[in-house]
């Protein structure tokens, strides 16, 4: 797998836009989880994400600065539970985070 860095110039606000897009993009990928299936299969895909990032199983840099790893984890943490959610499931892209 490539590694994907942020563009030297890049400005926050293109930083938080990268941010927002990829928490949606989760999203997104756990809603279609949920619907082909179930939302036992999100929840549990989910649980996995948020277990490997936190073992530095998926990015080793996060665990390197305290800040880094908590922005991470909160960002990752806002992604929504299924069978809490299961009948109230908002597909609203205006819940990112910022």
């Amino acid at each position: 797998m490539e590694d994907h860095e942020i563009p030297a110039g890049s400005d926050l606000e293109q930083i938080k836009i990268v941010v927002n897009s990829l928490h949606l993009s989760l999203r997104f990928l756990l809603n279609r989880i949920d619907e082909k299936l179930g939302a036992d299969a999100a929840d549990a895909a989910r649980a996995e994400l948020l277990e490997n990032m936190e073992n530095g199983n998926i990015d080793m840099a996060v665990l390197e600065d305290g800040k880094t790893f908590d922005f991470v984890m909160s960002v990752l943490s806002a992604l929504p539970i299924r069978k809490h959610n299961a009948a109230h499931v908002s597909h609203d892209h205006s819940e990112a985070t910022h």
